[in-house]
């Protein structure tokens, strides 16, 4: 199998669609907030953790 490249828009449609089920945490809004505000992602713990759920749901699991 090969491996999933997640683009910047994926990441941030992902985001956007937690945001908007209400579901986000407070470090994702953050997150989000800093990307809008700054419009660079940070490689960090909240990047990480959005990329393995991302991953957890295209997998189907």
């Amino acid at each position: 199998m090969t491996k999933r490249r997640w683009t910047k828009s994926d990441l941030i449609a992902f985001l956007e669609d937690k945001i908007q089920m209400e579901t986000a945490t407070q470090d994702e809004m953050e997150y989000y907030e800093n990307y809008i505000w700054n419009n660079e992602l940070e490689v960090n713990y909240t990047y990480k953790k959005l990329i393995r759920e991302m991953k957890k749901e295209y997998m189907g699991n």
